[in-house]
């Protein structure tokens, strides 16, 4: 990883690598947050986080059916 840190070109795995210096556009920013307050009742795969999507989905259309009655 050496390589990537410098600023001329070196030979590492047949590559030539070097430190390009800092991206020339604005940053990215912003904040990035998830508490998770109950980590045991989270989807443990993609599986069960899609079942609980759907789940979600339905109890969403069934609370707006309640509401038009």
């Amino acid at each position: 990883m050496w390589a990537c840190y410098q600023e001329q070109l070196v030979e590492f795995r047949g590559r030539q690598l070097h430190d390009p210096g800092a991206y020339p556009e604005p940053p990215l920013s912003g904040k990035i947050t998830w508490r998770i307050t109950q980590p045991w009742s989270e989807p443990a795969s993609e599986q069960e986080r899609e079942a609980l999507a759907q789940a979600r989905q339905l109890l969403d259309t069934l609370k707006k059916r309640g509401q038009h009655s």
